[in-house]
């Protein structure tokens, strides 16, 4: 195995290949290794002089899909190189060796997924958008919840009322407030919007957009007047993965790119751990 880091880096994930994503897929997949005697398709893999399969994945003889030993990556400074899918493996339940460890790391990793989508809400929002308590019953409720597509649920049903209320108190950054209404706007106030679209001069699409932005704008300047309800603020898959992608750079773990030699370090990859 390739030397580990131990350094911790909390910037922009490295553009993984979809290698990583299947190579958490076991039950599809073979490794490189495993797949040497089968035939490789060159345009997409080859042998290192160290015995290990270099490239993206590609499919076996017998039809299954290969996972390279060493996959190609793009690394946080932007050169291209490969990681051992092994070293991969290794950083996510934090380079155990035993089964119990290994164990006790997934449960730890999977304890600090709520609590950092709550961080990273804070971050997005804003410090004083949501309350310590808010923002506990939220890590609560996403940890329960479980899964990409069920966070992302659990998220918008939760956060709506506390964000709501920050909205109100002016808490939260107008432009991103705006964009919290703006589905609603979009889908509840569709006919006042298809009027102005309507009146408006130039392309439909662009009018569409302006009016939802104005209408949007108009809700959060009157709150003072009429308050924005838990029901107008609509935390959209958009806005969801920005804050997911605050919350993944929090778990993520370093590793090193290597060369095509497989020793020359090139740079460091971000493994994704939520």
């Amino acid at each position: 195995m390739k030397a580990k880091t131990n350094s911790w880096m909390r910037y922009a994930l490295c553009a993984l290949a979809a290698a990583v994503a299947l190579a958490l897929t076991v039950a599809a997949c073979m490794n490189g290794q495993a797949a040497a005697a089968s035939r490789i398709d060159e345009t997409r893999a080859f042998v290192g002089d160290d015995g290990l399969v270099y490239g993206v994945p590609f499919e076996g003889d017998d039809g299954l899909i290969v996972m390279p030993d060493m996959t190609r990556v793009r690394a946080t400074n932007g050169k291209y190189g490969y990681i051992s899918v092994e070293e991969m493996h290794a950083a996510i339940v934090d380079y155990a060796t035993t089964e119990e460890e290994r164990l006790a790391s997934i449960r730890n990793v999977a304890s600090m997924r709520a609590p950092a989508l709550a961080h990273a809400t804070e971050e997005y929002f804003g410090a004083a958008a949501l309350t310590s308590a808010e923002l506990s019953s939220l890590a609560d409720g996403l940890h329960r919840g479980g899964g990409y597509q069920n966070a992302q649920a659990t998220y918008a049903e939760l956060a709506a009322e506390p964000l709501a209320q920050a909205i109100n108190q002016g808490a939260v950054n107008r432009e991103v407030a705006i964009a919290l209404v703006s589905e609603y706007v979009r889908t509840e106030e569709s006919a006042d919007i298809a009027r102005f679209v309507d009146d408006a001069e130039g392309s439909a699409e662009a009018s569409e957009a302006e009016a939802v932005k104005a209408y949007a704008a108009a809700i959060i300047d009157n709150r003072g007047v009429d308050p924005v309800t838990p029901n107008e603020v609509i935390v959209t898959p958009a806005i969801f993965e920005a804050v997911y992608e605050i919350a993944k750079a929090e778990l993520a773990v370093p590793i090193p790119v290597y060369a095509a030699d497989g020793t020359t370090v090139v740079g460091t990859c971000m493994v994704d751990r939520m």
